[in-house]
């Protein structure tokens, strides 16, 4: 066998590439037409979880949960200093109530959501 044969000629490199091209675009094809209507974002988590059957209580209180948490969202503002955070929550939740897009702005939050945050102050820094 010589060195020539061994190689791929131009003609071969370039079908190669045409047929990678093909498929990459039938990929695409395939993925917006099919993948993209059926794809679903849940954004709430028990709703993943799996439906216990015959228990209608447990299967009930899982629901009451997750719609007495549905809609809400919590967001945490950090900056080196205590006082520049504040001052940027602050700012943040101005704009999100002059926005009108949420109901209702909470800027601070009472003793119990602050012991449900302990789980993160570990991981502040």
């Amino acid at each position: 066998m010589s060195v020539h044969q061994s190689q791929s000629s131009p003609a071969k490199i370039r079908t190669r590439f045409l047929a990678w091209l093909l498929s990459m675009i039938a990929m695409v094809i395939v993925f917006g037409f099919w993948v993209i209507p059926r794809l679903k974002i849940e954004t709430d988590i028990l709703a993943l979880l799996p439906t216990v059957r015959g228990d209608i209580a447990t299967n009930e209180a899982i629901n009451k949960f997750s719609q007495a948490l549905a809609g809400k969202m919590l967001v945490l503002v950090g900056a080196p200093h205590l006082e520049q955070a504040k001052q940027a929550a602050k700012t943040f939740a101005d704009s999100l109530q002059t926005s009108k897009s949420f109901s209702q702005v909470t800027l601070e939050q009472g003793a119990l959501t602050q012991s449900m945050l302990a789980l993160y102050w570990p991981h502040r820094d």
